[in-house]
C-alpha cells in the first residue's frame, strides 16, 4: 500500500480536495497540492519553478533527471556518492532520505513539514516512475542505515503516490540549526489554593521552550520527542529573588 500524507483528501465523488491556503518558503508563496491538479508536464515545470525560487532551502546542484536509457546501477552508484558526500559534511547533525512528489509542500507544509526539524532539503533524482524512485530510495536507506546520524527509521518505499513526477531528496540538519520555539499553555495550582489556574501561551526562559513559574506553583510541561514519538512531562518551579 502506498502512503497518502502528500495527497489531499477525496470528496464523495472521489476527487481530491485541493486546500488553497497559501504556504510560504523564505517569503515566497507556494502552490502546494495544487499542483496535483495539473498535467504530469505542468506540474513537474511548476515545482522545478518553485525549487529555484527558493535556492536557500532546496539543493538542485546534485539532480539526475532520470530516463528510460539511463543505467540503474550507475545510477545507483552515483546517487550513494553523493549522499555520503553530502552527510560527511562536518556542519551535518542529521539526515534523512525519502521520496515524495512534491519537494516544496513536504518542506513547507504546517502539518509535517522538513521545515521545523532540518535546514535543508538536497533534491537528487527526479523520475516519473514512482516505484523506480521507491526502489532507489529503499537503496540508499539500506546503503546508510548504520551511519550514526541517519534518521529514516522505515526501510522505504512506503510513500509513493499514483502521481508523476517523484522526487528522491535528502534532508539534513545543521549543527546551528535554529529550532522555533513553541507556545506552551501550563495549568499550575497555587499554594493558597487548589483551583487551576490556566496560564496563557508564553515563551521565554532562555531556549524558548520552558516558561519560568512562581514560587510554589508547579507547572506539567508534555514534551514529545520528534523522533521517538515518546511523551513526558517536566515540573519546572521557581524560585525566590
Amino acid at each position: 500500500m502506498h502512503g497518502k500524507r502528500d495527497w489531499p483528501p477525496a470528496t464523495g465523488d472521489g476527487q481530491p480536495i485541493t486546500p488553497r491556503q497559501a504556504l510560504l518558503i523564505d517569503g515566497i508563496e507556494i502552490k502546494g497540492v495544487a499542483w496535483g491538479d495539473e498535467s504530469p508536464r505542468a506540474r513537474r515545470c511548476g515545482i522545478m519553478s518553485e525549487l529555484r525560487y527558493a535556492s536557500m532551502v532546496f539543493g538542485l546542484s546534485h539532480m539526475i533527471s532520470s530516463h528510460n536509457g539511463l543505467n540503474a546501477g550507475a545510477t545507483m552508484s552515483t546517487l550513494e556518492g553523493v549522499v555520503q558526500g553530502l552527510v560527511d559534511d562536518v556542519s551535518v547533525a542529521r539526515f534523512k532520505v525519502g521520496i515524495t512528489w512534491n519537494p516544496p509542500h513536504r518542506w513547507a507544509n504546517d502539518r509535517y513539514g522538513y521545515k521545523m526539524n532540518y535546514s535543508r532539503m538536497h533534491l537528487l533524482l527526479v523520475d516519473q516512475s514512482p516505484s523506480k524512485c521507491g526502489i532507489y530510495e529503499a537503496f540508499l536507506i539500506r546503503t546508510f542505515q548504520r551511519h550514526a546520524e541517519i534518521d529514516n527509521v522505515k526501510i522505504g518505499d512506503d510513500n509513493r503516490q499514483n502521481v508523476s513526477p517523484h522526487y528522491i531528496y535528502l534532508v539534513t540538519r545543521s549543527h546551528h540549526h535554529q529550532w522555533a520555539p513553541v507556545p506552551v499553555v501550563t495549568t499550575r495550582w497555587t499554594a493558597y489554593s487548589n483551583a487551576p489556574i490556566a496560564e496563557p501561551p508564553a515563551i521565554g526562559c532562555g531556549s524558548g521552550y520552558i516558561k519560568p513559574i512562581p514560587f510554589r506553583d508547579i507547572g506539567y510541561l508534555p514534551v514529545t520527542c520528534s523522533h521517538t514519538n515518546h511523551t513526558m512531562n517536566i515540573a519546572e518551579g521557581g524560585g525566590r529573588q
